[in-house]
């Protein structure tokens, strides 16, 4: 099975970044879109494991979260990967929140190398994918792009745990299917 750990978006979130979409829908039509339901954080994608390595990557995942405080996360800007001259990524940054983000990949990173689980081996950068270049027609408006929509802002919304998420390929694209979701620890100490 193909699974992937993400921090999901808040509903007002999502709404945001699927109407940026269709505005950027109207300049440009070679891109594959990421679908609204499937907008989200990726904090580690591990591709093809064992059902038997599960259990294992839920276990660490839990106890490496557990103490980890709920926050406050923003989105804002647009970027492409690798970058704006050859663009084949579509996104939007975390902005607040970003820090802790970032500490909570370098965690998992360490710990899931810790049970045999390969290191990523890009740098990271906290990120929602909008779409993803799939054939170039015409000269993608990158520039206009950046500069109409540096300012994109989507206000903060509280993240308070994490998804373990399958990801099955089918011909219309990924479909991601919830598997666990692993919440933060809280002032009162519910979990």
């Amino acid at each position: 099975m193909r699974v992937f750990l993400a921090l999901d978006l808040s509903e007002e979130q999502v709404n945001g970044l699927v109407s940026l979409q269709k505005n950027l829908k109207k300049d440009f039509n070679g891109i594959k879109w990421v679908d609204g339901l499937s907008l989200h954080v990726t904090l580690k994608f591990l591709g093809e494991i064992e059902e038997y390595q599960l259990t294992s990557l839920l276990n660490t995942v839990n106890k490496t979260v557990k103490d980890f405080p709920p926050f406050d996360m923003s989105l804002k800007g647009l970027g492409f990967f690798p970058n704006s001259t050859k663009p084949r990524i579509i996104w939007v940054g975390v902005e607040q929140g970003n820090e802790h983000v970032s500490e909570l990949w370098k965690e998992i990173e360490f710990s899931l190398q810790e049970e045999g689980f390969p290191m990523s081996q890009k740098a990271f950068t906290p990120h929602v994918t909008l779409g993803r270049i799939r054939r170039i027609d015409k000269k993608i408006p990158v520039i206009k792009w950046i500069n109409q929509y540096r300012e994109f802002y989507l206000p903060p919304a509280e993240t308070n745990h994490l998804t373990v998420y399958q990801s099955t390929l089918q011909p219309q694209g990924a479909i991601y299917t919830p598997l666990k979701k692993i919440i933060f620890y809280n002032n009162e100490g519910n979990r």
